[in-house]
């Protein structure tokens, strides 16, 4: 277990039996390493206690039950990674260009060790197995919609700077090339080797809409 999970808060009035302290982002991304690894519902209690050092108790107290844990993860998931694609997808200087550098972003990703914090934030579909009810099904369907929201987002801008035909449908454009990004990490999954990924994105480019000669 990585030590800076929990810390012990010193006790300055000297009181003995003081519980200890948490570092609740770390705790939270102990546990949401685990629910990615294992899916929420092969996970324990007891697998979470191994990866965040709490006990019963202090989960307990800290987090309710395992249900509302996932939920925490799942937020702290979604905002990572929404920072970080946002930003990849801001800072392009057009829509063809964010759509290009989303997706060998996830190139790169896909080639570093799978335990990585960063290779988690390119497969969210490895958290879509969560708890029962409502809340759990408004988790999942973030985690499947999110790349495609934002792209949209970053798309529509485009759109109306000129850069993609008139009557482009966006929605239909983003959910194309978030597939695409899903599809890049089953092709890692099973094998497939950094030239046939490229090959892949630079195929998928392709299909980028192309202006009309006489209004482009």
């Amino acid at each position: 277990m990585d030590k800076g999970v929990r810390t012990m808060q010193q006790n300055p009035g000297g009181r003995r039996g003081r519980p200890p302290q948490y570092d609740r982002p770390l705790a939270v991304d102990a546990a949401l390493a685990v629910f990615w690894r294992k899916g929420f519902r092969a996970t324990s209690i007891e697998d979470i206690q191994a990866a965040t050092g709490m006990g019963p108790a202090s989960l307990y107290g800290a987090f309710g039950d395992k249900g509302r844990l996932y939920l925490q993860c799942v937020d702290r998931y979604l905002a990572a990674r929404g920072r970080i694609v946002g930003h990849i997808l801001d800072r392009a200087p057009t829509a063809r260009r964010a759509t290009e550098d989303l997706l060998n972003w996830a190139l790169r990703l896909l080639a570093v060790e799978e335990a990585s914090l960063l290779q988690r934030l390119v497969a969210p579909y490895r958290l879509a197995d969560g708890p029962d009810g409502p809340e759990g099904a408004a988790a999942v369907s973030a985690l499947a919609g999110q790349a495609g929201t934002l792209l949209a987002a970053r798309l529509e801008r485009g759109a109306a700077a000129g850069e993609l035909p008139p009557g482009e449908d966006i929605r239909v454009l983003a959910c194309f090339f978030s597939s695409i990004l899903d599809q890049l990490v089953e092709l890692s999954r099973g094998g497939a080797s950094a030239a046939t990924l490229c090959g892949a994105v630079s195929l998928a480019l392709r299909a980028w809409p192309a202006q009309d000669p006489v209004t482009g």
